[in-house]
């Protein structure tokens, strides 16, 4: 019996043979799952990756880099005086700006809302290239002061922007003012906010520091106003640019019936302009002291320079030569 007893205690302490089996495949199996084979990968693959991660980290940067400080710096060393309260700038749209202030040689401009349109390749190049449309703005000079409701402005390669640039001033400009006022008229004697001019075109050419004024049409309630073969010189100041050009005028009817505007249409009539003539007038001097040349009324016949008056009457042939009768 002890023997029996024996046998039945090695048989339950023994596994049975296909669970042995099992738990040696199973061992088999994680000593080959711990031997690691590293990932190669091919030189394509590692270019994705490499440009996935630049192109990331360039996104971001750009999205938390303080663009609208360094844009304030450049501004502010190209144009000193220049002064921006509020900046938004736009990747896709156009940049907007609120409270503008600007002032530098007697000249100061003040716009309370900005939209620009300027691109920034251009800028980091030192040009204007684009539109701005500017709200509500005022401009103040020794010899005007104007506020109009909106200005647009197209630029075009117009640069460089630093002064005492060695290149002289480059490109092109054309503006549209609408809704401006006459506020101060420097030399001539208006009262404030008379004269009101409702739309202005202008469009300037800079050649090698020179301005031409290629159009100049400006509509107010006292003339329509004209400026052929206009051209500004350079110079150190803008007060000191020589100024060459052919204004012309032309009385509105308010001008010529309203009495708002009688100082202003005596001192028109006694430098020569007409009231029912469309009046030109050559400019010469310069911007601080422009200088009038007055020039006929246009379609009204000239006086003949050699004229001298009336004529005497021919005399008759006896006092033309008294000395036939004495011979007689």
């Amino acid at each position: 019996m002890a023997d029996e007893e024996l046998l039945i205690e090695a048989e339950e302490t023994q596994p049975p043979p296909d669970e042995t089996a099992l738990l040696a495949t199973a061992d088999l199996d994680i000593e080959e799952h711990d031997e690691f084979e590293p990932v190669r990968l091919t030189w394509k693959q590692w270019l994705y990756i490499s440009l996935t991660v630049v192109l990331s980290f360039l996104f971001f940067g750009i999205l938390m880099f303080p663009l609208d400080d360094i844009v304030r710096w450049v501004a502010r060393s190209n144009l000193p005086g220049l002064e921006i309260q509020d900046l938004e700038l736009n990747y896709i749209t156009k940049d907007n700006a609120t409270d503008l202030q600007y002032a530098n040689q007697g000249l100061s401009v003040q716009a309370r809302t900005i939209r620009s349109g300027l691109a920034w390749w251009s800028l980091a190049n030192q040009n204007l290239n684009g539109p701005i449309d500017i709200q509500s703005i005022q401009l103040h000079h020794p010899l005007f002061g104007l506020r109009a409701r909106e200005l647009k402005l197209q630029f075009q390669d117009v640069g460089p922007l630093q002064q005492n640039s060695p290149k002289p001033l480059q490109g092109s400009l054309k503006a549209q003012l609408a809704g401006l006022v006459v506020e101060d008229a420097g030399p001539l004697a208006v009262e404030k906010d008379l004269i009101k001019i409702s739309k202005a075109d202008v469009e300037l050419v800079f050649d090698q520091g020179r301005t031409d004024v290629r159009q100049l049409q400006i509509q107010s309630n006292a003339f329509q106003i004209s400026l052929k073969n206009g051209s500004i010189g350079p110079a150190a100041s803008l007060a000191t640019a020589p100024l060459r050009g052919q204004l012309c005028l032309t009385p509105t009817n308010e001008f010529k019936t309203s009495d708002a505007f009688l100082g202003l249409r005596t001192m028109y009539e006694f430098s020569g302009g007409s009231l029912e003539e469309r009046f030109c007038t050559e400019l010469q001097g310069s911007l601080g002291k422009p200088e009038i040349k007055t020039r006929p009324p246009l379609n009204k016949p000239d006086v003949d320079s050699t004229d001298k008056g009336p004529q005497a009457e021919p005399d008759s042939p006896a006092t033309a030569n008294p000395d036939v009768d004495e011979a007689d």
